[in-house]
């Protein structure tokens, strides 16, 4: 596929891949973490009996 921008012509790889394991620095210490592991669900709270979402 050609893309051109501000007058130059550049070609695009098809061969792009997510990355499953990314890799987290949290002071000094580094981590591995799965990204198909992440939820993105909002919690329930309740607060004196009333129930909200976040």
């Amino acid at each position: 596929m050609q893309l051109t921008f501000l007058g130059n012509t550049y070609t695009r790889q098809n061969d792009v891949s997510a990355k499953t394991v990314v890799q987290l620095t949290y002071r000094h210490s580094v981590y591995q973490a799965n990204r198909e592991a992440v939820s993105f669900s909002s919690p329930r709270l309740t607060y004196r009996g009333v129930s909200y979402s976040r």
